[in-house]
């Protein structure tokens, strides 16, 4: 989509249009292509990708729509990838970290779940 409406009204960012997927899915391509517009034309390419209201209700600074249209464009690992990420059987610091394991209800008759 943001490919489709860089080519249909952003003569700019042709060059970003004709680019193999691959070459602009990473965040810092991303930003390399899209650093070259200024504010208004930053703004007015969130708008036609339904991210932003028009340019005359808010004006925002470009580094919060680069922002918002980086992390929307980007390519995030997938949830298999996360989770086969994380360690088979939990590390120290999983089982001290109470934001990860709540020990205010755990009495110690039953068990404690831990993620994974």
């Amino acid at each position: 989509l943001c490919r489709k409406q860089c080519f249909a009204h952003f003569k700019e960012l042709e060059e970003l249009a004709l680019a193999n997927i691959s070459q602009v899915d990473s965040r810092d391509s991303l930003l390399g292509y899209l650093r070259s517009l200024n504010n208004r034309r930053l703004h007015e390419l969130a708008h036609h990708l339904n991210l932003l209201e028009p340019f005359g209700e808010a004006k925002h600074k470009s580094s919060f729509i680069l922002e918002v249209i980086v992390s929307y464009h980007e390519t995030r690992m997938s949830q298999m990838d996360e989770i086969n990420a994380m360690p088979l059987y939990p590390t120290e610091e999983i089982l001290w970290d109470e934001n990860v394991v709540p020990n205010e209800f755990f009495s110690g008759e039953g068990c404690l779940a831990l993620p994974k």
